[in-house]
């Protein structure tokens, strides 16, 4: 996005000054202000609503649940208010991605995988005869598209620098069922879906405000507002609201219809003719998810809350703030935003602390994939309960670090600075650095 000179210029400038980390507040401890969730349990941390949601909301909010939870079928059925999945899809319920509320993994090494894991293929371009991505799954009388597998990767290279650096991953198709496979893709796994709604309502000039995609500043970040600081969901930040990324998420990864993408074959390509028949045989209705059932999952969805922090306090862990902010982090992950007017007013006039700009960064080639090398920045809240709410702890858009040094040390391009920063800690604080991240 931005010229190669540009940024071949920013990486011999010498370090920009980087400001000490800001007086402790109190408020931290709660990242979502009062939409921080009420209970605090394990698993379920991610599962719970804010703690302010009106008790007339309730309802709503258990019914989006179910339907976030149950897993659809292929039409025609005999009862039809749960049906019209696939014909091609990677999942039967958005649970199935999205564990507990949580992310997604990626397949195991070497291992043709036989259940959903919530990692995705998708393809640099609109690709015949596959479509946007790859759909490992598909209802009786359907070939499936093929399987994403993870390879070992190759002994030598590696995000360098020690602390358990690792190789990037190796991605193939396997048994792919329409014929050759485009060999560019881009493997990324499903986000954590909770504070999505309070990450809806911060006000896009806010987020645009952040950008300086030419870095006039001259600090060597040039972050890029997407659709003018509206997008902000996805790895790319391709979609602008929960309902939208969640429109589109039923229409490719689980071939549901809705009024945003009516179209009951969801990512069928057109060469797929037998997969298109398929799913006009299976219709029961004009679209498969109608706006009651779309408004319940995104109710769901945008009012599910961040956990409370309560080692925010903790000496090792503001010692860890003070080195987060030292480093050069928060350049990236910006700290806390204040929430503007929004359809729950709830979640409006909320200080919340997401730990992200929500703008496109530069991350170097080592993350670079058939997408391109920028990603959005990340929120940050919740990094310590993934293992937890998971099940397991593997970090960045494709699962590939599994640990948070690990994680660190990929950073590339606009935050090679931050990462360099990190490896020259004394291990102590580095210790810090890391017990601040699981903290949040």
């Amino acid at each position: 996005m931005r010229r190669l000179t540009i940024l071949i210029l920013l990486a011999a400038a010498s370090p920009a000054p980087v400001a000490a980390a800001p007086p402790f507040d109190p408020a931290e401890a709660l990242p979502g202000g009062a939409a921080t969730a009420a209970v605090d349990d394990a698993s379920a941390a991610f599962a719970r609503p804010v703690g302010n949601l009106p008790e007339a909301e309730r309802a709503r909010f258990l019914l989006g649940a179910r339907y976030f939870y149950t897993r659809w079928v292929a039409g025609p059925a005999p009862a039809p208010a749960l049906t019209g999945v696939g014909p091609l899809y990677n999942a039967l319920s958005c649970e199935q991605c999205h564990r507990n509320d949580g992310r997604g993994r990626p397949p195991a090494l070497g291992v043709d995988e036989t259940e959903v894991t919530g990692a995705i293929a998708r393809f640099a371009a609109l690709s015949a005869p596959y479509g946007a991505q790859l759909q490992d799954f598909a209802i009786g009388g359907q070939a499936a598209e093929g399987r994403l597998i993870r390879s070992p990767a190759p002994v030598s290279g590696g995000s360098g620098g020690g602390f358990g650096a690792v190789n990037a991953p190796v991605w193939r198709i396997g048994a792919p069922g329409y014929g050759p496979v485009p060999a560019a893709i881009s493997v990324v796994i499903a986000p954590q879906v909770n504070g999505v709604g309070l990450i809806d309502a911060i006000p896009a000039a806010a987020i645009r405000a952040a950008a300086d995609p030419d870095d006039r500043d001259g600090d060597g970040i040039s972050g890029v507002a997407v659709a003018g600081g509206a997008g902000r969901f996805g790895w790319r930040a391709a979609q602008a609201s929960v309902e939208g990324q969640a429109a589109r998420a039923l229409a490719l990864d689980m071939g549901l219809s809705t009024a945003r993408y009516p179209n009951h074959w969801g990512d069928c390509a057109e060469a797929q003719q037998a997969c298109r028949m398929r799913a006009r045989a299976g219709a029961a209705a004009a679209v498969e998810i109608d706006g009651t059932i779309l408004d319940a999952i995104v109710q769901y969805t945008a009012n599910l809350g961040p956990p409370a922090r309560p080692d925010a306090a903790r000496p090792d862990v503001l010692a860890g703030r003070a080195a987060f902010h030292g480093a050069g982090c928060a350049q990236c992950h910006t700290p806390s935003h204040v929430t503007g007017p929004n359809a729950y007013p709830w979640l409006s006039g909320q200080t919340i602390w997401p730990y992200s700009d929500f703008l496109l960064h530069d991350m170097g080639e080592g993350l670079g994939d058939a997408g391109g090398q920028e990603w959005r920045t990340p929120a940050l809240w919740g990094l310590g309960r993934h293992g937890a709410v998971n099940g397991h702890a593997q970090y960045l858009h494709d699962g590939r670090a599994e640990t948070l040094s690990e994680a660190v040390l990929w950073h590339g391009g606009e935050a090679a600075r931050a990462r360099d920063a990190f490896r020259a800690l004394s291990p102590v604080d580095r210790d810090a650095l890391l017990a601040f991240l699981s903290s949040l």
